[in-house]
């Protein structure tokens, strides 16, 4: 890779601003689950689902243009 030109880079690529969209989602998620407990997996499923849902399609196309565009760059 190197020797194509490319720049090595020191940075994990599971950091908040190379995955943002684990950071919107995620970050939602927890503080809607917080504390609640679940007696099935299906109940978590449901859960998981509706706070998607509850997104805004913007969010999420921004959110992985975004993605994308740094995922790019790092390459």
């Amino acid at each position: 890779m190197l020797e194509l030109g490319c720049t090595k880079i020191r940075q994990s690529p599971y950091t908040p601003d190379i995955a943002p969209s684990d950071c919107h989602l995620l970050r939602s998620m927890d503080q809607f689950i917080y504390g609640r407990r679940f007696a099935e997996v299906d109940e978590v499923t449901t859960v998981v689902y509706d706070i998607c849902r509850s997104k805004p399609t913007e969010l999420h196309r921004d959110v992985n243009q975004s993605v994308h565009e740094k995922r790019r760059n790092l390459i």
